[in-house]
């Protein structure tokens, strides 16, 4: 991409009958736009004029559904991280996230999770994080407006730094523990922490799970038709999303796919979300954590030593239960792809292999 100019590729107009209707009004000097369906608007951004514009939700995307947002970023004026990543936006002139936003027809899907795999698209190709995948253009969940973002952290943080200076004013009595202590601060911080999020309708979360480079993309391809028209559709979980390569802070053999929900502190809807990821796709998240507190920087190397995770798998399984779901689902995966190999084999589509290594035909051969 060209330094100073961004692309914008959007559709405007009627959603319900798909007309676009674009605005007459003459278009500034430094636009200009391509196309009508989509519209590709390129935009001359003024070097000496500083400036953030952070694209967060609303409509847009094609007839399939495939959309590119755009954001520019500059180093001023200070902001916190966004509402949509809750990483720290990195100092550069273009951020370019990759986002698919349903529903859509299944084939326009796999052509974007072909074109964007995250074991192979790079942190700096997109100067962005992660590959969205969203069940629609909307973000329940999300603050309705940026001041509400801001002031939310800025409370969140104040809670925080007030616990901190709570535990270090303690002192045991040699009657009550020191657990207990931790326990009763870190407790009232919680429901401190979620009355805000309540307060600024900032109480989106995600289910995390770690997974290697050899595995995430099958793991996101799965769970993202999924969101669209699978087993995660059924229950409130909004779309899910992975790191690309290169990510800053994240092992180099490592990704995170995220299963992202509108409340993070919903236990019976966030236990339905658990048991799709265990019993159909046996994967055992680490936890829940509010996109909130990954905003603050509060998580487990936080110098608070708090519990980030509103929720974790065994707070409505226990190990043994966690084992036997992802074992059955392995164990019924492998009996599958036998039985379909099997089966080509039987046909004569593929040919036997024998004991010393050696390829053996399988076909009769006539005396």
């Amino acid at each position: 991409m060209m330094e100073g100019r961004w692309f914008d590729i959007s559709q405007s107009g009627n959603e319900s009958t798909g007309t676009p209707n674009f605005s007459k009004t003459p278009s500034p000097s430094n636009v200009e736009t391509i196309g009508n369906t989509p519209r590709i608007t390129i935009t001359t951004v003024n070097q000496g004029r500083p400036r953030i514009d952070l694209t967060t939700g609303g409509g847009g995307g094609d007839n399939s559904g495939l959309r590119m947002r755009s954001v520019r970023v500059d180093q001023t004026p200070a902001r916190p991280a966004g509402a949509l990543t809750g990483l720290n936006i990195p100092s550069i002139k273009g951020l370019t996230l990759p986002v698919f936003e349903g529903p859509s027809n299944p084939i326009h899907l796999n052509e974007f999770l072909k074109k964007y795999p995250p074991s192979t698209t790079t942190h700096q190709s997109i100067a962005g994080s992660w590959v969205f995948v969203k069940r629609n253009n909307t973000n329940p969940g999300y603050p309705l407006s940026k001041p509400d973002n801001f002031a939310c952290a800025e409370k969140a943080k104040a809670v925080i730094d007030d616990t901190i200076t709570r535990l270090q004013s303690y002192e045991t009595d040699g009657v009550t523990t020191r657990g207990y202590l931790l326990e009763k601060v870190f407790k009232s911080a919680a429901g401190e922490l979620r009355d805000l999020a309540v307060k600024h309708n900032y109480t989106c979360g995600a289910w995390f799970v770690p997974v290697s480079t050899q595995r995430v993309d099958k793991v996101f391809t799965e769970l993202s038709r999924s969101i669209i028209a699978g087993e995660l559709s059924r229950t409130f979980a909004h779309a899910v999303k992975a790191t690309v390569m290169n990510v800053p802070r994240v092992p180099p053999e490592m990704h995170l796919v995220n299963v992202i929900v509108p409340d993070a502190w919903d236990k019976e809807a966030n236990r339905k979300v658990l048991d799709v990821l265990l019993n159909f796709y046996g994967l055992a998240p680490s936890g829940c954590k509010p996109e909130l507190f990954v905003q603050i920087g509060y998580g487990n190397f936080h110098k608070s030593k708090g519990d980030s995770c509103t929720f974790t798998p065994q707070d409505f399984f226990n190990r043994h239960e966690i084992n036997q779901a992802r074992f059955a689902v392995t164990k019924e995966r492998s009996f599958s792809r036998g039985k379909i190999l099997g089966n080509r084999l039987g046909m004569g589509l593929i040919d036997k292999v024998n004991p010393t290594g050696e390829k053996a035909n399988t076909h009769e051969t006539a005396n």
